[in-house]
């Protein structure tokens, strides 16, 4: 059964690592910013909030700062810092991992941007200043073609990162290898030759033989979250 996009949120969530400070990009990524509760991450997004929560609830809602017309929380100790702080944040190579949304990913884990992008400029800063991205989208394309390929088709928008260390779909989490793709966790039921099938680029099932794998596990000390908010907040100017 296919990952929801609320399963695939989920999916972005567990690849975090403790400490991670991680830019969330408009649309589906922001949706991890639900799934981050227990975990010692900090989220940022393009608005300029640091420590991004999960969406209000009940009469919570419309009292929030505002993400791209979505209202949002912010977790204890969190600050709006702006879109310019951001932007600086994402320029001077203080964000640990970004996620972003596109519409194909090829072996060599060069993307093409999502057909909603509505700010390739900003996406290029995400993609070129982050330590390490997850690009998420999903397996197939509206016409049925495969979203993962062996290598784009020429485009002047296509992006060629040397960070792309994931891609999320629907159907698992993959890692590019130059080659092909290596599948590193599947939606359950997900059988490998149907999956083979519906992607450009040769599969290797390392389901069973990850390495580098991790549990984010939740602090115990609710200091940690303090510290981790003042090692992420830019200085003053």
């Amino acid at each position: 059964m296919a990952w929801s996009a609320h399963d695939i949120a989920k999916a972005l969530a567990d690849e975090l690592e403790t400490n991670d400070v991680v830019y969330l990009d408009a649309g589906l990524p922001r949706l991890v910013g639900e799934h981050l509760a227990g975990r010692a991450v900090i989220a940022v997004d393009r608005s300029g909030l640091i420590g991004l929560g999960p969406a209000p609830r009940g009469r919570e809602r419309g009292l929030q700062p505002a993400d791209g017309g979505e209202t949002v929380t912010v977790i204890s100790g969190g600050a709006m810092a702006g879109p310019v702080r951001a932007a600086a944040m994402l320029r001077r190579g203080w964000i640990d991992v970004g996620v972003v949304e596109a519409s194909q990913v090829d072996a060599a884990g060069d993307l093409a941007p999502s057909d909603d992008e509505s700010a390739p400029g900003h996406l290029r800063e995400i993609v070129y200043g982050v330590g390490r991205l997850i690009a998420c989208l999903q397996h197939q394309l509206p016409d049925g073609s495969p979203a993962l390929s062996q290598k784009l088709a020429p485009d002047e928008r296509n992006l060629s990162p040397a960070n792309c260390a994931l891609v999320v779909t629907e159907l698992g989490v993959f890692r590019p290898t130059g080659d092909g793709f290596e599948l590193l966790k599947s939606a359950s039921s997900v059988d490998l030759d149907e999956l083979a099938s519906r992607t450009g680029a040769p599969v290797s099932d390392q389901r069973d033989r990850r390495s580098g794998s991790h549990d984010p596990q939740p602090s115990d000390d609710p200091e940690d979250e303090d510290d981790l908010l003042a090692s992420a907040t830019p200085p003053p100017d």
